[in-house]
């Protein structure tokens, strides 16, 4: 009798190291779809967040947003959006209450203007108070005053 139960073990065992071998797929395909979609950004939440990953997913596309890479991962929900959507993700993501445990979405470069076509001391001037707007709004420089 007590062999029955060592085999039902040793082969749910089986089972789950099988299972475990086949999870190269999920990484790979997210890796695939990340070629596909361009540069993105992975969020990561806690799973007992109150809401599934699918409900979050399906959130994130009634309003738009290309998602792609979902997974669970030692409790922690994973999925990956463009770069260009990553922070309407976050808002929404945030607006929602959900927890987020990944980096925060940074905005690539500080978005200065590009220099003028042809360079003349009023063009220049222009473009030096376009940059320094830009860089004032990136340093939010008023909360010094």
């Amino acid at each position: 009798m007590t062999e029955k139960p060592t085999q039902v073990a040793d082969v749910l065992d089986d089972l789950l190291q099988a299972g475990a071998t086949l999870d190269w797929l999920s990484p790979t395909a997210a890796v695939i779809q990340s070629a596909i979609n361009g540069p993105g950004h992975t969020f990561l939440i806690p799973r007992d967040c109150g809401l599934s990953g699918q409900a979050i997913v399906q959130m994130l596309k009634e309003h738009g947003i290309r998602v792609w890479g979902e997974m669970v991962v030692c409790d922690t929900i994973m999925f990956t959006v463009r770069q260009a959507q990553a922070r309407w993700a976050e808002y929404l993501l945030q607006r929602a209450g959900l927890p987020i445990i990944s980096r925060p979405v940074v905005e690539r470069g500080l978005g200065l203007p590009p220099l003028p076509g042809r360079l003349t001391p009023a063009s220049v001037g222009r473009w030096l108070g376009q940059c320094l707007k830009q860089l004032w709004r990136v340093a939010d420089l008023s909360s010094l005053l």
